[in-house]
């Protein structure tokens, strides 16, 4: 042959009506040639050797083939880039009946290596590259009313024969490779699954006949897995299990970027996703595992806050246990063929709800959410810690609180709380009147009554003497001046106060964060607290 191996063919040709029925050995025939008469874009390339059986018939035009073939170092090129590349591809009972089915008991691939792109549109190139160019062209219409007859025109042409049934008995692929590259992220997501083992069976076309499937192998570090089977035709039909295991959050940093705004510094992920397909119906179930993940936002734009509420950061602290794992159960369904379905959409409506579920429980004991109009979380808030005015005393019933807040902060390990005091005009007013006190009850010349009696007289010697201590203190108390560190000192203590509850029901003092003012705004009214801002 042109270019290297040699074919041996024998048998008869008749040429009216033109009948060829030919068998033909082949040795190490290059098959580059071939590329003018294959109905794909891909170039292929290797060595072709096999032994068939070949009937050929004109008018109409039929080809019968039938044997056994393989081909070594195959190659298809995309142009001049190599995009599957397979050792040996074995194929045996090759039963071809042109136009009507392509039938084939077994290919095996040895070793194949892949290259899969996703060009900036979304689209696949290696599909483009191997799909069949026979699809059929639908007929012409009848011609529209007319008032007046038509113009001839030239016939329509003749629609072509519909596709033929194909039908691999079982295909499989051994130690395969494949990189798959994704040009519609920024940077580009690039990822290897390798040792990867792939048993169909059967691959058909036919209406309404199961294919089962299996592929294992390795991909980011774990391993994945996928099985189910599935049919093609009018009403296709899919049953499938994924899982994934121990799969490298930071690895997959495009697309978290691409779609979040965050990317991962740590963390691994299990994943089993089922998926259902009846007709158009569609279910799928995810069910997650992330195990010590750590996400930093790398964009102004957040779209888990957008669509959800709550930064992706905070949501990743809040969810995680006490053994810092995110445990998320996704269902998502709905029917394919409606304009108003969108499997992206309906995913997010789904972590959506799912995040106001899980969320809601624990908060529902110690604080509050705030929802949007579009029922998205606008806000998580703990209940503060009260406080009597003037004192680092809690008020009723905040020792229980604040066990129910050790509880939340145990089951949400990687949440920190930082601690804001509050201080509040009752407190000003209990704190001269403690220090006044203290200054009156001082040891020394007289008692509490007479020291008061006294300074009320300096103070203001042409006012009447109030009678009793109470009212002397209520008309001394307006003209006391507190020390400048009064209210930083009030806030410290409080702030101690909380740490020591807390730390002492096992909460890490690294996790309440917080510090009190020198110089603190003071409110007309409401309750003394430390109040509790929430981060991640």
């Amino acid at each position: 042959m042109p270019g290297g191996g040699t074919v041996d063919v024998a048998g008869t040709v008749q040429l009216a009506p033109m009948r060829v029925d030919t068998r033909a050995k082949f040795d190490g025939v290059v098959i580059d040639a071939l590329r003018p008469y294959l109905p794909i874009e891909g170039r292929v390339t290797g060595k072709l050797h096999g032994d068939l059986t070949v009937k050929l018939a004109l008018d109409p035009t039929t080809v019968q083939v039938a044997g056994a073939a393989r081909l070594q170092s195959f190659t298809l090129k995309d142009g001049d880039r190599p995009v599957v590349v397979v050792n040996r591809l074995e194929t045996a009972g090759i039963d071809v009946d042109w136009p009507k089915r392509i039938t084939i008991e077994s290919v095996k691939l040895r070793r194949p290596r892949l290259l899969v792109e996703r060009d900036a549109k979304g689209e696949i190139r290696l599909r483009r590259l191997v799909t069949p160019r026979w699809a059929s062209t639908a007929p012409a219409g009848p011609p529209p009313a007319s008032a007046t007859p038509a113009a001839p025109t030239t016939p329509a042409a003749k629609p072509r024969a519909a596709s033929p049934t194909i039908e691999i008995g079982t295909l499989s692929l051994e130690k395969a490779l494949a990189r798959f590259v994704d040009y519609t992220t920024e940077p580009d997501y690039a990822e290897e699954l390798e040792d990867v083992d792939v048993t169909i069976a059967p691959l058909t076309t036919a209406e309404g006949r199961r294919t089962r499937f299996t592929v294992t192998g390795a991909v980011g570090g774990g391993s994945l897995q996928i099985k189910g089977e599935g049919s093609y035709g009018d009403k296709p039909a899919l049953d499938m299990t994924l899982e994934i295991r121990n799969y490298i959050v930071p690895r997959a940093d495009p697309y978290l970027a691409h779609y979040t705004g965050w990317v991962a510094s740590n963390g691994k992920l299990d994943v089993t996703g089922v998926y259902k397909l009846n007709g158009t119906q569609l279910e799928t179930h995810h069910d997650l595992l992330a195990r010590g993940l750590e996400v930093a936002s790398v964009d102004e734009r957040d779209e888990v806050a957008r669509r959800v509420g709550l930064p992706f950061g905070m949501l990743v602290s809040l969810l995680k246990d006490a053994r810092g794992e995110i445990k998320v159960s996704l269902p998502v369904a709905g029917d394919i063929s409606t304009r108003e379905f969108d499997y992206k959409e309906a995913v997010w409506s789904s972590v959506r709800s799912l995040a106001i579920r899980l969320i809601a429980a624990p908060f529902s004991k110690i604080g509050s959410l705030f929802f949007s109009e579009d029922s998205k979380v606008k806000a998580v808030s703990l209940a503060p810690v009260v406080f009597e005015p003037g004192t680092e005393k809690f008020g009723p019933d905040m020792e229980a609180h604040l066990g129910k807040v050790a509880d939340f902060m145990k089951g949400a390990p990687a949440v920190k709380v930082t601690l804001e005091p509050v201080v509040v005009e009752p407190d000003v007013q209990a704190l001269k009147r403690a220090q006044l006190l203290a200054r009156l009850n001082q040891p020394g010349e007289g008692d509490a009554l007479a020291r008061a009696q006294r300074e009320h007289r300096q103070r203001w010697p042409e006012r009447p003497l109030p009678p009793t201590i109470e009212e002397l203190v209520a008309a001394l108390l307006p003209e006391e001046t507190l020390d400048a560190d009064a209210m930083r000192t009030l806030g410290t203590r409080r702030l101690d106060a909380v740490r020591q509850r807390l730390t002492s029901a096992g909460i890490d003092a690294t996790r309440l964060p917080g510090t009190a003012r020198r110089a603190p705004f003071i409110e007309a009214g409401g309750h003394p607290r430390i109040e509790f801002d929430l981060r991640s």
